[in-house]
C-alpha cells in the first residue's frame, strides 16, 4: 500500500475533475437532464475523496477529533461567510438582497441551519456536513474497532436506510410543524448521516488498495461504470440533492452515486499528470468557495456584451452555454489564484530572514547588530605587528643570557668550598634514556 503521507496525484486530479462539475452544476438550468446527472454523484465524490484522507488513528480521544476538525472545517466555514458577508454589503444589488430578509433568518441560516442564505455561499453547508460527518465516522471506528465485517457493513447499511429515508421525514415534520420556529435539523446533521457512508466507503477504497485493482480494467469498467451512473440516476432515480435530502429509493442513489464516483476516480487515475487538474484540486476550497460569486460576475459581464441576462441555475438558455459559462468562470478563478500566489511569493520575498524577526522586532535587531563593530583590515595589521615574533638580536642576547658556563668557570666553582647544607644531593646513576618526539 501507498505511504499515507504521500500526496496521490490522482486524489488532486479527481479533486479538480469534481471541482469543474460542481461550477458546471451550478451553472446549468435545474430542469436540464444533464443537471440532474451531474447532482447524481458530485457532492458523494467529495464526500468519498474526503474518506480516502481520513485517518482515525490520528486521533486518540474524541475532544483532539473535534478540535482539529473545527480548525479545519468549521473556521473555513464562518471565514467564508464573514467575506461573502462584506462582499454583499459592497455590491449594492447584493446588499439590497440580505437586507430583505429579517435579521434573525439570517442568523438562524448561518449559525443554525448551515447554508447562509443570500450570501451567494450556500455551498458552504457542505463544510457543516463535514464536520459532523466525520466525527460520525470516528466514533464508529472507536465502537466497532474489531468487530466482524458483517457487523460493520450492517452498521453502514443501518446508516444508510436512516440517513437516506428517516431524516428527510423528520425533517417534514420540522417544515411542516416548526417547532421553536425551526424548519430542519441543525448543522446538516440529516446530510452528514448520509455523508458519512461515502466517508467510510472512501476509507476502505483508499485501505483495500483497489485502485492498483481496479485501473488496469479502466477501458472495461468505465462505459459500464458511466452506463449505470445514468440507469440508476437520473434515468429511474430522477433529481436527488444531499444538500435538501432529496433521494430517491437507497438502492437507485447508492448505485448510481457509486458508479459515478469511480467513473470519475478512475478517470483522473488515468489523467493524474495533467497539472492544471493537480493545480484545482489542491486549491478546491478557494473555487469552492468563490464560484457563485464568479458565476454572477460572468453572467453580469455577458449581460453588459450582449443585453441578454443569463441568470446560473434559472434561465442558462442550454447545455453548451452552461458550459462555456463554466469554463469563463474557471478561467476567472484560476487567474485570480495564480496572481494572489504570485503576490504572496513577491510578498515574502521582500520579508527579512527569519533569524532577525526577533520579539522586539527586526529593526531593532537589525539596529543593535550595528552597534558591534567589526575590526578592519588595518586594525587587524596593526595588532598583528605588535605582537610580531622577535627580532634575530633580541634571540641571540635571549640566548647569550642563558648560556652554558664554560669550562674555567665550572672549575672555579669547584675550588670553593661548598657546606653540607648547600651541598647538592648526589646523582642518581641511572642510565638516562633518550627521547625521540
Amino acid at each position: 500500500m501507498k505511504s499515507h503521507s504521500k500526496r496521490l496525484r490522482e486524489l488532486d486530479t479527481a479533486k479538480g475533475l469534481a471541482m469543474f462539475l460542481v461550477v458546471f452544476g451550478h451553472t446549468l438550468n435545474f430542469k436540464s437532464p444533464v443537471f440532474n446527472w451531474i447532482f447524481s454523484f458530485h457532492m458523494p465524490l467529495f464526500f468519498f475523496l474526503t474518506g480516502m484522507t481520513f485517518r482515525p488513528e490520528k486521533y486518540e480521544t474524541f475532544s483532539q477529533a473535534v478540535r482539529d476538525k473545527f480548525r479545519a472545517r468549521l473556521v473555513p466555514y464562518f471565514f467564508i461567510t464573514f467575506v461573502g458577508f462584506l462582499i454583499c454589503m459592497i455590491r449594492p444589488l447584493y446588499r439590497e438582497a440580505v437586507f430583505c430578509r429579517e435579521l434573525k433568518s439570517e442568523l438562524l441560516s448561518i449559525f443554525y441551519y448551515g447554508q447562509p442564505a443570500e450570501l451567494y455561499i450556500g455551498q458552504v453547508w457542505f463544510l457543516a456536513a463535514l464536520f459532523f460527518a466525520e466525527l460520525m465516522l470516528w466514533l464508529w471506528f472507536r465502537c466497532l474497532e474489531g468487530r466482524s465485517p458483517v457487523l460493520r457493513l450492517a452498521s453502514l447499511g443501518l446508516a444508510a436506510a436512516v440517513g437516506i429515508h428517516l431524516l428527510p421525514w423528520v425533517n417534514w415534520l420540522f417544515w411542516k410543524y416548526e417547532p421553536l420556529g425551526l424548519a430542519s435539523l441543525p448543522w446538516k446533521l440529516d446530510t452528514a448521516c448520509t455523508a458519512f457512508l461515502f466517508l467510510a466507503a472512501g476509507y476502505y477504497f483508499r485501505s483495500l488498495d483497489l485502485t492498483r485493482r481496479l485501473t488496469p480494467l479502466y477501458w472495461a469498467l468505465f462505459p459500464l461504470l458511466v452506463w449505470a451512473n445514468y440507469i440508476f440516476g437520473p434515468a429511474f432515480g430522477g433529481y436527488s440533492n444531499m444538500c435538501d435530502c432529496v433521494y430517491p429509493p437507497a438502492p437507485l442513489y447508492l448505485a448510481g452515486a457509486f458508479s459515478g464516483i469511480a467513473a470519475v476516480y478512475l478517470t483522473a487515475v488515468k489523467w493524474k499528470r495533467v497539472r492544471f487538474l493537480q493545480f484545482t484540486g489542491r486549491h478546491s476550497l478557494f473555487f469552492f468557495a468563490a464560484q457563485t460569486f464568479v458565476n454572477y460576475l460572468t453572467a453580469e459581464v455577458w449581460f453588459l456584451i450582449s443585453g441578454n441576462w443569463y441568470e446560473p441555475m434559472q434561465s442558462m438558455p442550454g447545455t453548451g452555454t452552461a458550459f462555456l459559462f463554466a469554463c469563463v468562470s474557471f478561467a476567472v478563478m484560476t487567474l485570480i489564484l495564480y496572481l494572489w500566489r504570485a503576490a504572496k511569493r513577491q510578498l515574502i520575498r521582500r520579508l527579512p530572514p527569519a533569524e532577525t524577526v526577533q520579539e522586539n522586532g527586526w529593526r531593532a535587531e537589525t539596529a543593535a547588530a550595528r552597534t558591534i563593530k567589526v575590526p578592519r583590515t588595518s586594525e587587524n595589521a596593526t595588532a598583528a605587528q605588535t605582537a610580531k615574533a622577535p627580532r634575530a638580536s633580541e634571540t641571540a642576547a635571549a640566548a647569550q643570557a642563558a648560556r652554558v658556563p664554560r669550562a674555567s668557570e665550572t672549575a672555579a666553582a669547584a675550588q670553593t668550598p661548598v657546606s653540607g647544607a648547600e651541598r647538592p644531593a648526589p646523582r642518581s646513576r641511572r642510565r638516562r634514556t633518550k627521547h625521540w618526539i
